[in-house]
């Protein structure tokens, strides 16, 4: 792989286009990057992420970047899997690991187990610099122009001449840093020198101009997450500690990435640990493979969007915790009318309109149609006439007054019982 890789940036000449904004790319070969396939990023290298099972809930596939050997225990307690688990969901094609640092800096034994039983989870480092190369391309094409050296200058000279201000200084400054230096770093760093040739210099030079203030690490460290993510049309999961947090930076970052309409740089999600946790009553300890196997991937794109729903909607811990305590009631007062309506079936329809022709008003009174077509025809029907499960969510809900939603967090919380 580091060899294929390899070959692949030494052909590399970013003052050349890299590839159509329409083409389908193939960074994991088993499967294109498209939207079809739902897909989160965590970076993983030196922080401590958050449990498997919470991406497991919510994606088809979770890439993570490989933690390093020295933090490759810390990183398997966080997740609450042990190597064996890891390696599973790979071969399931349920994980896979983005190596941006030479292959020397991470656990050499583990990699090699995952080259021999899954080498379409593995994105080298080379690899995935061209890949941010041709989405910062799409997105931010003044970082990579297809100009010569002397038109590059003269680009740069009618910006400042444009508009002579100590910021358009600073962004000039930077700009040709980044152009002089891009092809020698590329070739040299891999993966590892996107984010300083990205947007991360240009905002911190302007912010230090404007604030005298430093945040070079702060926005280099997000922008590498954010533009790795982008790359691979992966959501992000900030970085996250208790005394830490790269959220805002990376959604500001996202936010000033995102220059392609219609493709925005995917955000993050908001207290989602918190929402899969609580909501589902998932144990952190829960079998990982049993985790793996509860959903189906229609399941998995729409309790996502549930999710993202509740953390959009909540400002601080307060409202969330309101959110998730009112979802859950409802589930529960879904739970109990569904108990009700299990006690319905044919027999009990003949025998009620039978009771009702002889003139028996009890019976009657026990039979709401609705609940019966529901529970009959619907509890029973076969899940493959109606894919993502839609339709007979919907049709549940209503007839116990509630929504979708309520009735697919109950199915899950079921299978994942």
């Amino acid at each position: 792989a580091m060899r294929n890789s390899s070959r692949t940036m030494r052909h590399l000449s970013i003052s050349q286009p890299l590839s159509s904004a329409g083409e389908k790319r193939m960074l994991f070969r088993d499967k294109p990057l498209t939207k079809q396939t739902s897909r989160c990023m965590v970076n993983a290298a030196v922080f401590a992420p958050r449990n498997m099972r919470t991406y497991l809930c919510l994606f088809d596939r979770t890439a993570l970047v490989m933690p390093l050997a020295s933090h490759f225990p810390v990183a398997l307690e966080a997740l609450r899997v042990n190597e064996k688990e890891l390696l599973e969901l790979a071969t399931r094609k349920r994980v896979e690991f983005l190596l941006p640092q030479s292959i020397d800096r991470y656990p050499v034994s583990f990699v090699q187990k995952v080259a021999e039983a899954a080498p379409d989870a593995l994105l080298m480092s080379r690899r995935l610099a061209a890949a941010t190369v041709v989405d910062a391309r799409r997105r931010a094409p003044i970082l990579y122009p297809s100009l010569e050296i002397d038109q590059r200058r003269r680009l740069l000279e009618m910006m400042y001449l444009t508009s002579p201000s100590a910021l358009t200084r600073a962004l000039c400054r930077e700009l040709g840093q980044i152009w002089i230096s891009s092809e020698y770093q590329l070739h040299s760093r891999g993966a590892m020198a996107t984010p300083s040739l990205g947007l991360a210099p240009i905002l911190a030079a302007i912010f230090k101009e404007a604030t005298g203030k430093e945040a070079f690490i702060e926005l280099y460290s997000a922008g590498g997450s954010v533009e790795w993510a982008s790359a691979i049309r992966a959501t992000l999961f900030p970085i996250q500690t208790g005394t830490f947090s790269e959220q805002a930076a990376c959604e500001l970052y996202a936010s000033l990435y995102s220059g392609i309409p219609d493709d925005p740089t995917p955000v993050t999600y908001g207290g989602t640990e918190t929402v899969v946790g609580d909501l589902l009553s998932l144990d952190d300890d829960a079998p990982i493979m049993e985790v793996e196997e509860a959903f189906s991937k229609a399941d998995l794109d729409r309790l996502s969007e549930v999710i993202k729903k509740i953390g959009d909607s909540s400002l601080n811990a307060t409202t969330l915790r309101a959110a998730i305590d009112e979802m859950n009631e409802k589930v529960h007062a879904f739970e109990k009318r569904a108990e009700h309506l299990e006690r319905l079936d044919l027999l009990t329809l003949v025998g009620a309109v039978s009771a009702a022709a002889f003139g028996d008003q009890t019976a009657v009174r026990l039979l709401p149609i609705g609940a019966w077509v529901a529970q009959y025809l619907l509890s029973k029907a076969d899940p493959s006439l109606d894919p993502g499960g839609r339709l007979l969510d919907w049709a549940r809900g209503i007839n116990a007054w509630t929504t979708g939603d309520v009735v697919l967090v109950s199915r899950l919380k079921k299978k994942l019982g």
